[in-house]
């Protein structure tokens, strides 16, 4: 199993410290590779929050960081990214 996690660095709300938003399961031998796509959209209710301003969900703008790993505790890449409103 391959699985996508997101960590918000900054929040003004209270988040998990990662959430899992993709995975996918793999049949492969030991010793093989192969190429997996792990999808994230910028409307995942992952990246919402709601907005009791506007009564909406919205997108907190910031830096995310994307992980990558075969369970939380087990990371093997992680790749910084901003969010944009």
């Amino acid at each position: 199993i391959v699985q996508l996690y997101v960590r918000f660095l900054k929040s003004k709300i209270v988040r998990p410290i990662k959430q899992l938003v993709d995975f996918k399961r793999l049949h492969i031998k030991s010793g093989m590779s192969c190429t997996v796509t792990l999808k994230l959209s910028h409307d995942d209710p992952a990246l919402r929050y709601w907005d009791t301003a506007t009564n909406e969900f919205a997108l907190e703008p910031g830096k995310i960081e994307l992980l990558v790993g075969t369970s939380s505790n087990d990371i093997k890449f992680t790749h910084s990214v901003s969010l944009l409103a």
